[in-house]
């Protein structure tokens, strides 16, 4: 009887304590409702048992801090202060939120779960997308790292042939960084980044390029041209231009191009010793000779080309034997001088204007196309006389300097006749001129100068020309 009534004391006291453990969870849990579990803190900031409304403002501004917070790091000396958007990382308070956003339903008590929760201390960092290649980029752009080697190079510097010094490159590593912007969404403490890196070495070395200079520089000597009677050198500094250089293997090879000697031969012989030719003119109507005309000569480019190549790399000694430099000879044409026009002034299309006439002709090589009446500049702003090409076109251009379109619009650059440079967009052929509200210059201007220097032509010739004329085409206004 003792016993059992001592196993029913016992039964009461356990119950007891068992009810006391629950009222007190239940109780304490009903004061979490709808509140941030205790020892809750959000990139350093304490959040314990504080609603939603009163924890969105804090975490609000403690995310703005950290991203206004500049995080120090250098690598060998060079130093930078970066915040988390310089390094491409971007934070989101809604999903920040949500990580510390208390348990919809009253039941969550009841699991063991919840009350490990509640009693662990929770360092909930900020929800942020941390991308090790966007900071290595970033990161690397900052502290001007050079990841990748450069080779040293050897390059022709005011005729002078100099070494561009190698450069190291280096491997990087980037998790000092990466730690240090963790760090700073987790405890929103700063901590600095010191990286450390390996050396990549450059495969073509300073070394390397200063043998492959002094080689080239005991390879070439003065080369001597004959040209009509003259002597002529092709200095060392201008073979220079010739070379072209490849990598294989850890070797800076060097190359003579015939085609850069060409270009050379083409800028600088060609250029100074050809000889234009000069057509023969004939007034149509008399057969009167208007000039002799004389024929022209031009350097054989592509043999003095192949002549110096082979010179150079077959280290031949010119100076007693220089080069004989042959010339292609250019037969004189004849041009016939009509009273308003010059054909075959050039091979292929040109537009030739006869301002006395008014007129402008479009001609292929000996044959005339078209005829049409213009309206040229009036005679305190004339249009310029000269050979000029077609720069530049566009189907309405607009001139701010009068306040008028210009339809069908053909500018022509070049040097007139009295030495003046035109300058691009001064000059065109073009449509008769449209105002912005709609008024369009009359035709009864065609035939007489009115314009401000431009070459005029009726809506249906316009169109004609800036179809037919392409960027490049001659134009002769005489």
């Amino acid at each position: 009887m003792v016993k059992r009534k001592h196993l029913t004391i016992t039964g009461l006291i356990v119950v007891a304590s068992v009810s006391t453990v629950l009222a007190t969870a239940a109780i304490t849990s009903y004061a979490y409702q709808g509140r941030i579990l205790p020892r809750t803190t959000v990139a350093g900031v304490k959040l314990s048992n504080q609603t939603l409304t009163e924890a969105y403002p804090k975490i609000t501004n403690q995310i703005n801090k950290i991203e206004e917070t500049p995080l120090p790091i250098s690598f060998n000396g060079n130093q930078a202060q970066p915040k988390l958007k310089d390094l491409g990382v971007a934070v989101s308070v809604q999903s920040t939120v949500d990580q510390v956003k208390p348990k919809p339903t009253i039941w969550e008590w009841l699991t063991p779960y919840y009350w490990k929760e509640f009693f662990i201390n929770k360092n909930v960092s900020l929800d942020a997308s941390v991308d090790r290649n966007r900071i290595q980029t970033a990161t690397e752009t900052l502290l001007k790292i050079t990841t990748t080697a450069k080779d040293a190079q050897i390059k022709t510097d005011n005729g002078q042939l100099t070494v561009v010094p190698a450069q190291a490159g280096y491997s990087v590593n980037i998790d000092p960084v990466v730690g240090a912007v963790q760090h700073l969404i987790t405890a929103g403490e700063v901590v600095s980044a010191e990286l450390s890196s390996a050396e990549t070495p450059a495969a073509i070395t300073t070394e390397i390029a200063n043998q492959t200079k002094t080689e080239i520089d005991q390879s070439l000597k003065p080369v001597y041209l004959q040209v009509s009677g003259q002597k002529v050198t092709v200095p060392i500094n201008d073979q220079y231009s010739f070379i072209t250089f490849s990598t294989t293997d850890e070797k800076l090879t060097w190359q003579i191009s015939q085609a850069k000697i060409g270009t050379y031969v083409s800028g600088k012989v060609a250029k100074k010793y050809d000889i234009k030719m000069v057509p023969k003119q004939i007034k149509f109507e008399t057969n009167e000779v208007l000039q002799e005309g004389k024929d022209g000569q031009t350097v054989d480019v592509g043999k003095l080309a192949s002549d110096i190549y082979r010179t150079i790399t077959e280290k031949t000694d010119t100076t007693n034997q220089p080069i004989a430099v042959n010339f292609k000879s250019i037969p004189l044409t004849q041009q016939v001088i009509y009273p308003d026009y010059v054909l075959n002034l050039f091979p292929g299309r040109y537009i030739d204007i006869n301002l006395a006439k008014q007129e402008l002709f479009l001609i292929e090589g000996n044959n005339l196309l078209y005829t049409f009446r213009i309206s040229s500049g009036i005679w305190y702003l004339p249009t310029p006389k000269g050979t000029f090409s077609i720069a530049s076109k566009s189907p309405r251009a607009y001139s701010a300097k009068y306040g008028l379109y210009m339809p069908n619009w053909n500018n022509f650059t070049g040097t007139s006749d009295d030495g003046r440079s035109l300058p691009a967009g001064d000059y065109g052929i073009h449509a008769l001129p449209e105002w912005p509200g709609g008024q369009k210059e009359g035709e009864n201007h065609i035939g007489t100068p009115v314009s401000h220097g431009c070459v005029r032509l009726n809506d249906e010739n316009a169109a004609i020309v800036y179809g037919w004329a392409d960027i490049g085409t001659p134009v002769h206004i005489h």
